[in-house]
Parts: structure tokens; C-alpha cells; sequence
């Protein structure tokens, strides 16, 4: 591999692990870890087939400050495996020998750091951004300190006792779920540390069913298909009370059953009229991958309507009254539903329960087609690797018969 390869590779998802030879290993990190590149050597201790296999962190890639090049890794790997192969010690013990107090001082790095690196790095959408730096600068930092040295913070020197001690507190407030998704941010800012060779393993804000809140979640609310008749009716009394863009947003959500944050986000470029299609880019959505929708004629007429009102704007929900954003705030639809007395029998997120239910019941249609349409994960992480195929005819005709029905039951875009 070249240079040139290495500044062509993309992060994705998944942790890329790629050999260099000699049992130097280029590590490309996750997107949600921050995406970046670190050189990693691969060796057992004591050699041998029953030695433990360690890993080596040899630095991160780059031409910044701190940063080497791929020539240099391959040097200072061979320079490690020599010195391990002469004295017989662990490969690790080299760094600790050489590491003089100052240059100790120069490689910690304090929580802060390692929150602000993580985030500038992490790729996370802005509302999910928005959500993380709220948990971690109101909870997180304050709990553990800004200015504490990572290594403090490692399990070795009791890093496990002082995060669940956090965690705890949150629970004693009564928000449990809380406790539990702190804890997750928690983990993968220590995961992006430890790959970043600035903590070592283990990750002390890891997950266990000891560190799990006895929180039972709750399922969002959702309408039952003979219920359809009677919300449509309620729906059309609000005409006169509720902005436009809200309803169609509503009715969109519905025909779609596209996750409300993505769907406030739609920008006109999105949708090909001549193909009848709209394409989801993948920073939109929670999957990180492009996510395709078959424009049916009650989806049509949204953007239609939607045009008339915002066709000189870049987003389609695009409102004056934004106060982060100039599209219509995600929870908007939420408001409406509640104002419209449905509160307790449906959310925005319960319609995707909706079309998954009533799409197997009703229209006969199978799970796993529909599933595909909401964009969820189908079968274990090998299926996922490998199954690339769309089912676009298919998922056209299931789309177009959820668009039927919901007419049928009493849908109508005005």
C-alpha cells in the first residue's frame, strides 16, 4: 500500500483493519470514533504460537503536528520489533523507557480535549451533535472534570468506579434511560481516546448488564389501521388553525415514514421528478448509508404543494421561524399531533410501526421488503457486508399500495 492508497481510503461504519506486511497494520476508525488513521504493529508476548497477541500503537497518520507517514511507521516498527527480539520484552516497554517526563506531559491529553477532539471528528449529524455535546459539557465534564488527565481515568488507576459513580448520580434523579445513553456517549469518547493511543484498554465506560439501568423503555404510541378513518377526519377540522407546511410534513411522514429529523432536513436537490425518486443522503440518516424513496402520486403532490410555498428556498420544510435551522424544527409534527388530541395514540415515530404492521396485515406485503424501506438493518453483520441488493421494483409497488390505502382511508393533500 502507498501513500496515495492511505489518503484514498474513506472511514465508514465499521473499523477498517488493513495489513501493511510485516505485521503492521493501518487501523482506520469508525466514523462515529472520528475517522481518522492510526498505525498499529501486531505481535505475541512472549513470541511464539501460546504468546498473547498486543497490540502496538505506533502513531497516528498525517503530516500535522505528531502525525507520521507511512515510511516512517514501517521504520519505527522494524526499530521496535529489533529492540523486543534483543532484550526479549514486551515491544510496549520500549515507549515507557524512552518517554522522558516532558514528552510524557506533551502525549496526555485531558477529557476536554478528548471531547473536543471526538466531536470535531465524530461526523454526527446536527441534531445528534447538538444531543451529545448537551450530555457531555452538562453531565459528562462536570462529573469527571474537564482538566483530568485520560490516564486518571484509565480502569487501571480506577476509572471504571469513578464513571459508574457518574452514572449513578444520573440514576438517582430518576433518569434512568438517561444514565444508560450518558453512559454510551461516555464510552465512544473513551473509544475514539484509546484508538487515538491516548488511554489503554479496557474501555472503563463499557456497557455490562451490572451497568444497566432497571429503566423498562417505552414503545412509542401508534394508530391502528381502522383508527385512520377517524384521525384523517379529525385532520381536516385543523386545516384552518395549522400552517400548511406542518400538515404536509405530517401527511409526508405518513406516505414516507421517513424519521422526522431527516425528513425536516429535505432539500429540493433531494428529488428527481424525472425519475420519481428521492434520495436520502446518507448524513441525513441514522443508518449512514443513501436512503431511496419512490415518489408515489400523494407524495408527489406534497412536493408539489410544498413548492408553492417554498420553491425558491433550498429546503423544502424551509421556515422564518427556525431559530438553529432554516428548515421547520423536527418536533413540530409532534405538536401538532398532540394538539390535535392524538397525544397518547400516536407519534411521528409511531407511524413507522404503522406501516410495518399494517403493511404485513393489511396489504399482505412481506416484512423484510418493508423493513428495506425504513431503512433498517436486515439480517447480522455479515448479510449486511455482502447483501447490497435494493428491491427497488419491489419496494415502488409496496409504496404505491401504502399510498392507495392511506387515500382509501381518508388521506387527502389540500
Amino acid at each position: 500500500m502507498t501513500e496515495a492508497e492511505i489518503i484514498k481510503l474513506e472511514p465508514s461504519s465499521k473499523k477498517q483493519t488493513i495489513s501493511l506486511g510485516n505485521s503492521l497494520f493501518l487501523m482506520v476508525i469508525p466514523i462515529h470514533k472520528g475517522g481518522g488513521k492510526a498505525f498499529t504493529g501486531r505481535t505475541r508476548v512472549p513470541p511464539g504460537r501460546r504468546g498473547k497477541q498486543v497490540d502496538v500503537h505506533i502513531g497516528t497518520y498525517g503530516k500535522g503536528f505528531g502525525e507520521i507517514s507511512l515510511k516512517k511507521a514501517r521504520e519505527e516498527w522494524n526499530r521496535i520489533r529489533l529492540w523486543a527480539k534483543e532484550t526479549g520484552r514486551d515491544p510496549r516497554d520500549l515507549y515507557k523507557e524512552e518517554r522522558s517526563p516532558s514528552e510524557e506531559i506533551l502525549k496526555t491529553k485531558s477529557l476536554q480535549e478528548a471531547v473536543d477532539a471526538y466531536l470535531e471528528r465524530s461526523g454526527h449529524s446536527p441534531s445528534t451533535l447538538k444531543d451529545y455535546k448537551n450530555k457531555l459539557f452538562n453531565q459528562v465534564i462536570p462529573a469527571l472534570g474537564a482538566d483530568t488527565d485520560l490516564k486518571e481515568l484509565e480502569w487501571s488507576q480506577g476509572g471504571r468506579e469513578k464513571v459508574l459513580g457518574m452514572k449513578l448520580a444520573i440514576e438517582k434523579r430518576g433518569s434512568l434511560s438517561q444514565s444508560d445513553r450518558v453512559l454510551m456517549i461516555t464510552r465512544m469518547v473513551f473509544d475514539f481516546s484509546i484508538d487515538m493511543g491516548w488511554m489503554e484498554n479496557p474501555n472503563p465506560a463499557i456497557s455490562s448488564k451490572h451497568s444497566k439501568s432497571a429503566h423498562i423503555p417505552k414503545s412509542n404510541p401508534s394508530l391502528k389501521w381502522d383508527q385512520l378513518p377517524k384521525f384523517f377526519e379529525d385532520f381536516e377540522t385543523r386545516r384552518e388553525k395549522t400552517m400548511p407546511l406542518v400538515m404536509l410534513a405530517t401527511q409526508l411522514t405518513m406516505l414516507s415514514f421517513l424519521r422526522v429529523g431527516a425528513l425536516a432536513q429535505t432539500e429540493w436537490t433531494e428529488i428527481d421528478e424525472d425519475k420519481l425518486m428521492w434520495t436520502v443522503p446518507a448524513s441525513k440518516m441514522k443508518a449512514k448509508r443513501d436512503h431511496l424513496i419512490p415518489i408515489t402520486p400523494q407524495i408527489k403532490r406534497v412536493f408539489e404543494r410544498m413548492y408553492e410555498i417554498n420553491g425558491d428556498q433550498q429546503y423544502v420544510f424551509y421556515t422564518v421561524f427556525g431559530k438553529t435551522h432554516a428548515y421547520m424544527n423536527p418536533s413540530s409534527i409532534n405538536r401538532f399531533l398532540k394538539d390535535l388530541g392524538y397525544a397518547k395514540l400516536t407519534t411521528a415515530h409511531g407511524f413507522r410501526s404503522l406501516a410495518l404492521t399494517a403493511g404485513q396485515e393489511v396489504l399482505k406485503f412481506d416484512a423484510e421488503l418493508i423493513q428495506r424501506q425504513m431503512s433498517h438493518a436486515i439480517g447480522d453483520k455479515v448479510r449486511q457486508a455482502y447483501d447490497k441488493a435494493q428491491f427497488i421494483e419491489e419496494r415502488k409497488e409496496f409504496m404505491l399500495s401504502w399510498d392507495k390505502a392511506l387515500a382509501e382511508q381518508g388521506m387527502k393533500i389540500d
